[in-house]
């Protein structure tokens, strides 16, 4: 990839033909197919970056209120910016929060543009919840792409938040729940949460029509309750490096492990189990077809440290049967990227020195590929080496 050189690079996705690269400084944006630099702008260190759709979208902090700014991404250009007291969330359309005291807002943007689509109003606070319901790491940056419904969180303090359920296209509210701090997810039927009894490694996941209000079914989940925090737990303590929500495929299923420690595939609208793997193994990663998990058998691993030092295997993701077990623990890298993209899995670090290139579905080994992984999508995949980008097609 000539001329793909940025130092410190982080994380890497694609918009069309444009490679979008996100630096602890800015974001750069080269052409995927030569590697020649098309555009970068330097940014204050306290910003996040989403893809969505066709635009690139920096949000920053300023002052305990947040600036959006839509850029385009063949040309870098603004398109146009907003600041807000939140900083809403990014999908197929900006949401922004704003107010004070008792008269707070939430209103939806258009995305290329920023006007308003709707707006609603309450006495506490607005907050945009995002969940991602996907493979893992489909893109490093991708936002959430929104459904029928979004989630909104609106109250202050730890006991009076409620998350809704609002219809996306006329911001009517639907069914809500009360917010505990963890996980929550929406299905284009049900919202999901969690239950206030959750506690550790004992998350209570229930799910809730959105149409009723009417709770449809509850189940005991054997996971780290929060995204960030450690515990004694098998499941993952986040979800590698492109999203921090739970891992699953779209458009209702998702891989987490039951309180007998085995991995399940868990219908969100239904509640059904649809399978359980054996034991002891950790999901770390999914597409359409297969399942990423961790075994951590023989080794002597600290529970919490399953899902990042556990030999890569692989399950099928219609009917949990175990397809390969990789003969070795992951290399050592202080940052485990595990991604699977069709019939290939890959396995290494932010900050490592090679990529482990696996048939996705007989785990037999290919050639391996140096550097650091900081991007993964359908056909591609983009590591760092030496500060030089490289772009690889699958």
């Amino acid at each position: 990839m000539p001329g793909g050189y940025t130092k410190n690079a982080e994380a890497a996705s694609v918009i069309g033909d444009k490679l979008i690269v996100r630096t602890p400084r800015g974001v750069l944006a080269f052409d995927r197919r030569s590697g020649r630099k098309i555009w970068g702008r330097d940014e204050e260190l306290d910003q996040t970056i989403d893809l969505t759709e066709d635009v690139v979208a920096i949000r920053r902090s300023l002052a305990g209120r947040t600036e959006v700014t839509i850029y385009d991404p063949s040309t870098g250009k603004a398109l146009w910016q907003f600041e807000s007291s939140d900083g809403g969330g990014i999908s197929n359309d900006v949401y922004t929060a704003d107010g004070e005291y008792k008269h707070w807002s939430m209103t939806r943007r258009d995305l290329h543009t920023g006007k308003p689509k709707w707006t609603i109003t309450a006495e506490r606070r607005w907050q945009m919840a995002e969940s991602k319901l996907g493979p893992a790491a489909s893109g490093s940056m991708a936002a959430y792409r929104g459904g029928p419904y979004v989630m909104l969180t609106s109250g202050e303090g730890a006991k009076d938040v409620v998350l809704y359920a609002v219809d996306a296209e006329t911001g009517a509210r639907h069914a809500s729940m009360p917010l505990v701090d963890g996980h929550h997810v929406i299905t284009d039927r049900t919202l999901v949460g969690l239950d206030p009894e959750s506690r550790d490694c004992k998350v209570l996941l229930r799910g809730v029509d959105i149409r009723t209000g009417e709770t449809r079914w509850n189940i005991e989940l054997r996971t780290a309750l929060h995204s960030w925090f450690v515990a004694e737990c098998p499941g993952r303590s986040h979800a590698l490096y492109s999203d921090a929500s739970w891992l699953g495929i779209a458009p209702n299923t998702l891989f987490s492990i039951d309180a007998q420690d085995r991995p399940i595939a868990l219908d969100l609208d239904t509640g059904v189990v649809r399978w359980r793997g054996p034991w002891g193994l950790v999901p770390v990663d999914a597409d359409e077809h297969t399942v990423l998990v961790r075994d951590a058998s023989g080794l002597e691993l600290k529970v919490e440290k399953y899902w990042e030092k556990g030999r890569l295997a692989a399950l099928d993701a219609k009917t949990g049967k175990l397809l390969w077990r990789a003969t070795n623990p992951p290399l050592e890298t202080s940052y485990t990227v595990t991604a699977v993209h069709g019939d290939i899995a890959l396995d290494g670090g932010r900050h490592g020195r090679q990529i482990t290139v696996r048939n996705a579905r007989t785990g037999v080994e290919l050639q391996p590929v140096e550097g650091s992984l900081i991007g993964a999508g359908p056909g591609w995949l983009v590591a760092t080496y030496d500060d030089m980008l490289r772009y690889y097609t699958l």
